[in-house]
């Protein structure tokens, strides 16, 4: 080390020892902290590593409410008289795909006198359509949820080098600097270098600029912020063979939308740090890092994002996510005009491939000529609409009423695409469906979609059912299907389309279960 980082460091050590450890003078000259509210627009959810909720051990369904069980109290509940062997026989009486698990355990423990209220370790609410299945925890320390910082800081991370590499500039000057003097602009090559120069990386002490600044993790979220939404898997463009949708749907525990969430960004600022920004050739040379940087690249970002989505939408059925995007995109261009005082963020689970990487940084010729696939599917909630949306913002800034903001913001009706690209799915099947009579099942295998003729079904019994007529190993056998939406009418003698679900692998196995498939 050199003597006068040394002799830099030899001032901070003895302005600690002024000040006290911790001091208030000393601490604000080697951090500038910001305090930062963000306001979720949209439910939030930053998926766990863990095991998701099981259906049959890990929760249970009262009325609206979702009871997540303390696994201890669970399993002393197990341990007291025959309740362990009652338990396994339903474990193993319960199909893998089959509907109406979490009925079936509740039952369970409400047959063998379990008290719901001593083995609750926390409540969700939700409200899902479908039937309930396993359930992705939000990232938590214990049962405490909050929002990591590392999530902020790879979605700053991201939006400040988009605004380097849209710079023409930035981009001259990695072409000069570079040693491979033939490098094809917005060559893989290309966009490493930009990235090593626009982030300061390089072998040494303090090797990136990333090391200068950073988030806290935000305060544990209150248990009345959290719910667990349904995420549907929608297309953004048509395909040749539609494969069915319905069954990639997942549930996951997330923020409402419209919650306070407090963290804090930190610069570090003091003259050791300076020194060695100085010593290193990057873009970032003798540039003081500022909030307004941040949420300036971030307003851009978005706005980039949002034009290119809403011009890439070429089916018919997203009108709802259209409108979405368009809202945000005139409330990120508000912001900008503002003076960037707050930003727009997506966070968390539910963004798509160009939120996350340099994709949308590069222009779209070069990513087809790197065949970089741009995003052809993406979750959306029940309503239709995107998650993870945010608006962060210094935590004494005035808190405003972005719901009416949202609401206000007049959106036009846009079409999504051109009459020749677009497919409504209510257009893909316009002849009456006819029956597959006849059609001996046993030589079909899982996935294979046919015409069944409807025999019953039931509107009040929950998980609702359909069952219909099948010929399987030249016999006529009865066959339920799953998947049916709530409010669904059927009467014996309607054509549904079913997709053939497992069956065991044993000689004379028959298919015992389908999912209805969209019409």
């Amino acid at each position: 080390m050199s003597e006068s980082l040394i002799a830099d460091v030899g001032r901070e050590t003895q302005t600690a020892r002024d000040t006290g450890a911790g001091g208030g003078s000393y601490q604000e000259r080697v951090n500038k902290t910001y305090a930062l509210r963000l306001t979720t627009l949209t439910p939030v959810c930053v998926k766990s590593h863990e095991e998701p909720l099981s259906p049959l051990a890990d929760y249970v369904v009262d009325g609206c409410r979702l009871r997540i069980l303390d696994r201890k109290r669970f399993f002393d509940f197990l341990s007291e008289g025959d309740r362990l062997e009652k338990y396994q026989e339903l474990v193993e009486s319960v199909r893998p795909q089959a509907e109406g698990k979490a009925e079936e355990f509740y039952e369970f423990l409400i047959n063998n006198s379990a008290q719901l209220d001593s083995m609750t370790k926390s409540i969700r609410e939700f409200s899902i359509p479908d039937n309930l299945v396993q359930i992705g925890r939000h990232i938590h320390s214990g049962d405490q949820v909050y929002l990591p910082g590392s999530t902020l800081k790879g979605a700053v991370r991201n939006a400040l080098f988009n605004s380097f590499y849209s710079n023409q500039s930035n981009r001259n000057r990695i072409k000069e600097t570079s040693k491979k003097k033939k490098m094809e602009v917005h060559s893989p090559e290309f966009i490493r270098d930009s990235e090593n120069y626009s982030q300061g990386q390089k072998k040494g002490f303090l090797s990136t600029n990333a090391s200068l600044w950073g988030f806290r993790d935000s305060a544990f979220i209150d248990q009345s912020q959290l719910k667990v939404i349904q995420l549907n898997r929608r297309r953004l463009r048509p395909v040749k063979e539609e494969k069915d949708l319905n069954g990639l749907s997942v549930l996951q525990e997330a923020i409402k939308a419209y919650s306070p969430l407090y963290t804090e960004l930190t610069f570090k600022v003091n003259k050791l740090d300076d020194r060695a920004k100085e010593k290193r050739v990057n873009s970032y040379n003798n540039i003081k890092l500022k909030l307004s940087c941040f949420f300036s690249a971030l307003n851009r970002f978005v706005i980039q994002f949002i034009d290119f989505q809403i011009a890439h939408i070429q089916v018919s059925d997203l009108g709802k996510y259209q409108e979405q995007l368009t809202r945000y995109g005139h409330l990120a261009k508000k912001f900008q005009e503002e003076g960037d005082k707050r930003a727009l963020i997506c966070l968390g689970f539910g963004k798509t491939q160009l939120q996350n990487t340099i994709g949308l940084s590069v222009p779209e010729d070069a990513r087809k000529r790197h065949k970089y696939k741009d995003p052809a599917t993406l979750f959306l909630d029940t309503n239709g609409e995107a998650i993870g949306w945010c608006v962060i913002e210094e935590a004494t800034c005035d808190t405003l009423n972005y719901a009416e903001m949202l609401e206000s913001i007049c959106v036009d009706t846009v079409d999504t695409g051109t009459a020749e690209n677009m497919i409504s799915p209510s257009d893909e099947n316009k002849e009456e469906l006819v029956a597959d009579e006849g059609i001996d099942l046993s030589e079909l295998h899982r996935g294979a979609v046919l015409n069944l003729t409807v025999q019953a079904f039931n509107p009040r019994k929950k998980p609702l059912r359909i069952i219909v007529k099948t010929v399987q190993y030249g016999k006529e056998v009865l066959m339920e299907v799953t998947g049916v939406k709530k409010g669904s009418r059927y009467q014996q003698g309607d054509v549904i389309r079913v997709s053939l679900g497992a069956r065991k692998q044993t000689e004379g196995a028959l298919f015992k279960q389908g999912k209805l498939v969209d019409s």
